[in-house]
């Protein structure tokens, strides 16, 4: 008779992690085969936010970290789940960017799976307040995208959904007299969608 007996050990870290030594914030984590990729902001001048990704294996050692965005213009990653995997085995985000000029637009990026971009697109550029705060990827390999637009001093709830490569298919405004925003949003198995806010 032979037997075994296998013991794994829990693997803890508690890291510090820097890109501009400046203010800089997580907002998103997944969880991969050898490691973890993490999605946020980071500051790295006066009125330029960077969107920033960074990669660390199981142990919290960091392998890479990458960042995005222009002198001048301030770049916002969505709320919880604005970071989402991809069937390419890529990924994308959900976002917001202001110009220099003070013009907001709602923000998708894709990445492939070493972080770089592949294609970003801008969705609004208008002086009124708008942002995206979630995407999910839709079953055609669109993406369905939820935040809120400023419409004559009311926010309201924002819907885009855009093909595979970030051109707008459709988009829709939901809301009234006064302030509605959405957070989430989820696919239904009768293919439409559902928002939370």
């Amino acid at each position: 008779i032979f037997s075994t007996i296998g013991l794994s050990q829990q693997i803890y870290f508690n890291n510090r992690y820097d890109f501009f030594n400046s203010w800089e914030g997580a907002l998103s984590v997944l969880e991969t085969d050898s490691g973890y990729i993490i999605a946020g902001v980071a500051d790295s001048a006066l009125l330029h936010l960077d969107i920033a990704i960074m990669y660390i294996d199981k142990i919290g050692n960091l392998k890479w970290k990458k960042n995005y965005g222009k002198p001048g213009y301030a770049y916002y990653a969505g709320a919880g789940g604005s970071f989402i995997p991809t069937t390419d085995a890529g990924y994308a985000l959900a976002g917001g960017i202001v110009d220099s000029s003070g013009k907001y637009s709602s923000l998708l990026l894709k990445f492939d799976n070493n972080g770089d971009t592949l294609w970003s697109k801008n969705y609004g550029n208008t002086t009124s307040f708008q942002t995206s705060y979630q995407c999910k990827q839709t079953t055609d390999g669109g993406y369905i995208l939820i935040g809120v637009k400023d419409i004559g001093n009311n926010d309201n709830i924002l819907l885009i959904k855009t093909d595979s490569i970030g051109n707008i298919q459709w988009q829709q405004i939901y809301g009234g007299g006064g302030t509605e925003y959405a957070f989430s949003v989820g696919i239904t198995t009768d293919g439409g969608y559902i928002l939370g806010g």
